[in-house]
């Protein structure tokens, strides 16, 4: 191998292997959903976004696609500071559209700039759709879907379940989203967004069984009914006994 072919095939190498570690933005759009996922840039990864979102269109069988949904698996920069892990979600009914980090550092920059100290972000949060195109307002369902790394691959059938949820629930969606304050990993600011509440995220995930009425309940319900009716006969009885 000559000196120059050397060099070819380490440069190669070394870019393939640096490539290999970096995280790519992968996305796919079917029948009004769009899906935007972070992952390493393996031209795999392209083929599995398309999948796992033609299963998912496959099954909802919309007819209507007027209802526009925005699913970002591991690309927004959101966490509950209060955790140790950097599970997050959000689900909520706002202007569509991915954070634009760049803007949201800059407005708190200036900001500290300004008043020459370091602004309180968590008092003040600035909203995710900041410096959002306003020539361009379009509305729709927003899912926030962020996962541990440490945990391996995100929950496919969880995410499922959100997007399924958001369409059959609209209305509920804009009825009970509250604004929340949330940590940004990447600069240590907070940042205000719209979602429902977690416990109400918790129980479409992980719905409470729904328990069968057997026979023994209602042989136990008619036992506990006659008892109460000896009782309240007994009772009289000794009422009627002592007062006579």
């Amino acid at each position: 191998m000559t000196a120059k072919n050397l060099i070819v095939f380490l440069l190669l190498t070394f870019t393939s292997k640096s490539f290999a570690n970096m995280d790519c933005l992968w996305t796919s759009s079917r029948k009004g959903i769009y899906l935007e996922y972070v992952a390493p840039c393996e031209q795999n990864y392209k083929k599995f976004v398309d999948s796992i979102l033609r299963q998912i269109v496959s099954e909802l069988n919309r007819k209507d696609t007027t209802q526009k949904i925005e699913v970002y698996v591991n690309s927004q920069s959101l966490f509950y500071r209060e955790t140790s892990n950097s599970n997050f979600i959000a689900i909520s009914y706002d202007l569509l559209g991915r954070m634009n980090d760049e803007a949201i550092f800059k407005y708190y920059w200036d900001k500290q700039m300004k008043y020459s100290i370091e602004f309180n972000t968590r008092l003040t949060p600035v909203d995710i759709n900041f410096s959002k195109d306003t020539t361009k307002q379009e509305f729709g369902t927003k899912i926030i879907f962020n996962t541990d790394y440490r945990l391996g691959e995100p929950n496919w059938n969880d995410l499922r379940k959100l997007i399924i949820y958001s369409i059959n629930n609209i209305t509920e969606i804009k009825t009970t989203q509250i604004r929340d304050t949330i940590g940004h990993c990447c600069n240590g600011y907070f940042v205000s967004l719209l979602t429902i509440d977690s416990t109400q995220i918790k129980n479409i995930l992980y719905p409470k069984p729904i328990k069968k009425v057997t026979s023994d309940d209602f042989n136990n319900f008619y036992l506990v009914i006659i008892i109460l009716t000896i009782t309240i006969i007994a009772t009289r009885l000794i009422i009627r006994k002592h007062s006579s």
